[in-house]
């Protein structure tokens, strides 16, 4: 399915849910999407399926209102980048299979949130992570995220970032070279392009523990300690890094 070649107005807000083999899991987050309320003719969303043998289409197809294509792609960030493509949104959100925002308000109040802002370029609200034991967590932060503290180490859940479509465009969508940390490093490009984060102070998604990245926890790791090395750009930078590194937690 092809998007509208002759749309008049772009939706606000275009949801990317990318999907394998995910019957399971999939009609939870479809639902979640559906049951928004407050933003009618605002959003779209669209399932990047790659090629799933299942009956994952069987239950896209439930949903009239969404929008998929399914064919074979390489990995993560290819499918991420057709998402991309395909979706008209002025801003684009990746919620993947078996995250849920948190509640039925979440992008009306994230509609309103960026009018009121004037439209800024990247908007990052706050999450909670599903264990695999089924318990919810609240991530919190001392501190509003910036680039400074993405200096430091990956602090960012793709699920609540809400980022221009044109200025992702523009950075050339997410890099194929990463497996596990494609999104850390379209943060760090950002951030090096001279784009600052706009914190949203709302939970908007809960989003599963034990994905693809938590299933390969030491190339996650050897990849954001690439990617932050790069953002660590100044001596300042390298020096409050360096001393950082020596203090935090050991990551497991």
């Amino acid at each position: 399915m092809q998007p509208p070649e002759n749309q008049s107005e772009r939706p606000f807000l275009s949801i990317i849910t990318i999907s394998r083999n995910a019957e399971k899991l999939i009609g939870a987050t479809l639902q979640n999407v559906a049951d928004q309320q407050g933003v009618e003719g605002l959003i779209e969303h669209w399932v990047v399926d790659g090629a799933s043998t299942d009956g994952t289409l069987d239950v896209v197809r439930q949903f009239p209102h969404v929008r998929y294509i399914s064919e074979p792609d390489q990995g993560i960030g290819d499918a991420f980048n057709k998402g991309m493509h395909l979706a008209q949104g002025d801003y684009l959100l990746y919620l993947n299979c078996d995250d849920i925002l948190c509640d039925n308000r979440v992008l009306a109040d994230l509609y309103h949130f960026a009018q009121a802002r004037k439209m800024p370029d990247w908007i990052i609200g706050r999450w909670f992570v599903r264990r695999e034991d089924g318990s919810v967590v609240r991530i919190k932060h001392k501190y509003p995220l910036t680039c400074w503290s993405l200096s430091l180490e990956s602090r960012i859940c793709h699920q609540a970032v809400f980022l221009k479509r044109e200025l992702q465009l523009q950075m050339g969508g997410f890099n194929l070279d990463y497996r596990t940390s494609m999104d850390y490093d379209l943060w760090a490009r950002l951030c090096l392009h001279g784009t600052c984060i706009t914190n949203f102070e709302r939970p908007v998604v809960i989003y599963a523990a034990g994905g693809f990245s938590g299933q390969n926890k030491e190339l996650m790791f050897q990849e954001q300690n690439e990617i932050v090395q790069q953002l660590r750009n100044t001596p300042l930078k390298r020096w409050i890094g360096k001393l950082y590194d020596q203090i935090k937690p050991q990551r497991v």
